[in-house]
């Protein structure tokens, strides 16, 4: 399997190198969008062969596409047809899904160009600052012909299931700090005493089940004595009732403006649900996402790494999906974008070097989350982070770029992992392993 990935990759790069300046190969290149897309038609040499076709963004728009590809792809006598698109947005993925189901004929591959690229190459097509459908088409259809595109990232339905998965939570997960925050901002108005006492305790579950149902200072203070025996009744401890106490009080004193406390009310209500409602999506997401990985060794074997456990486990896999696609570590470094980029003109060269973040994002945070806890703990991990730490200047440290090393050496070592088959052990890593850090 890892080698029928690793012959596709081959034969997509020499596909790049025969694209530019050919004759044999049709470009078909599309401006995406939400109802119907706009496609144009070139060859190699950026001859246009079909200026304008606006297709539908269902079955007859996709089989009117690749009617009229055909049709130029026999009457020209041309080998191959490449089509291309810029991913962005969500509505590439049905058009990019559909035709590539027909690279088994052997005729069409779909390709991709980076936003960031079509950017720039925008201002080197012309000088007109006019920003058309014709014009964006065009535009990914002139980076195709110089090589400059990307092979499309297929993902089998396991993979792309566990890949939304984790998105999902991820998603979920952003949605509940959100919320939190703004709870903070609110009480910050009309109680700030309180949410400078409890600190984390705020979302506890004895407090978020009161705060949830009186949640301004006025509404406490009209449950008097109760406030306790809730506090009690939720957290299940004798010693949370005296804190009933000691919220009344801050209740009695508290300078939060009061003229506002029906609209704070009201969207404390809601904000309350909201964070329920995030985190149980997140649950059930992490859930799903478990059940899909437990059967697998990989999942497994990865959990031997410090610092990684189920959840971080299962993102690596779904954002890493099959190791083979990487032909060392230094590939799902840059697929990553923690590949590190520098400066240098002539004999200048800046002694600021930054992460590229030119790659997977969610990989990027998985990787971060798992760095995070390896650097606390005793080991290679915990040594790389303080290594990290002394090569900075003593006045200007800052822990979170220690921490990226060591998530670039995570990376590493779940390459290693994947790519031999073998739980990680600190006294015995495999030669690629090795290597790697």
């Amino acid at each position: 399997m890892k080698k029928d990935i690793r012959k596709r990759i081959a034969e997509f790069h020499r596909l790049r190198q025969e694209v530019v300046g050919s004759r044999r190969h049709l470009i078909v290149a599309v401006d995406v969008a939400k109802r119907s897309h706009l496609a144009t038609m070139m060859d190699g040499r950026k001859r246009v062969l079909l200026r304008k076709l606006r297709f539908s963004n269902d079955l007859d728009g996709f089989a009117k596409l690749e009617e009229a590809a055909g049709e130029i792809r026999r009457r020209e006598n041309m080998d191959k047809i490449v089509l291309g698109m810029e991913p962005t947005g969500g509505y590439w993925k049905p058009l990019a899904w559909h035709f590539a189901r027909l690279r088994g004929e052997g005729a069409w591959e779909v390709a991709t160009v980076r936003p960031a690229a079509t950017a720039g190459n925008r201002k080197t097509l012309d000088s007109c600052p006019d920003k058309t459908d014709w014009r964006d088409a065009h535009n990914v259809g002139d980076l195709i012909s110089q090589g400059k595109f990307h092979r499309f990232r297929q993902l089998p339905a396991e993979g792309a299931e566990q890949a939304r998965l984790l998105r999902m939570y991820y998603l979920a997960r952003e949605q509940s700090s959100r919320r939190k925050v703004r709870i903070r901002q609110v009480y910050g108005e009309i109680f700030p005493e309180l949410e400078l006492w409890l600190k984390k305790k705020l979302y506890s579950l004895r407090w978020r089940r009161v705060l949830s149902e009186h949640p301004t200072a006025g509404e406490l203070l009209g449950l008097g004595s109760r406030l306790g025996k809730r506090l009690r009744r939720w957290g299940r401890r004798a010693g949370f009732e005296p804190e009933g106490g000691r919220a009344l009080e801050l209740a009695r004193r508290t300078v939060g403006v009061a003229e506002e406390e029906e609209g704070a009310r009201l969207e404390l209500v809601w904000l309350w649900r909201e964070l329920e409602l995030a985190e149980r999506k997140a649950a059930e997401a992490l859930k799903r996402l478990t059940a899909h990985m437990e059967p697998r060794e990989d999942y497994r074997l990865l959990q031997s790494i410090p610092g990684v456990g189920p959840v971080l486990a299962a993102g690596l896999l779904a954002e890493i999906g099959d190791v083979g696609r990487f032909g060392n570590y230094k590939e799902l470094i840059s697929f990553a974008g923690l590949d590190v980029i520098g400066r240098q003109s002539g004999g200048w060269s800046s002694q600021r070097r930054v992460v590229s973040k030119n790659g997977r994002k969610l990989l990027r945070t998985v990787a971060y989350q798992a760095a995070l806890s390896a650097s606390r703990l005793e080991g290679e991990f915990k040594d790389c982070y303080q290594r990290a730490l002394a090569r900075q200047d003593e006045r200007k440290r800052v822990k979170r770029k220690a921490i990226v090393k060591v998530a670039d050496k995570v990376l590493r070592v779940a390459w290693g992992v994947l790519k031999g088959g073998q739980a990680y052990r600190a006294d015995h890593r495999s030669e690629a392993v090795a290597k790697a850090a």
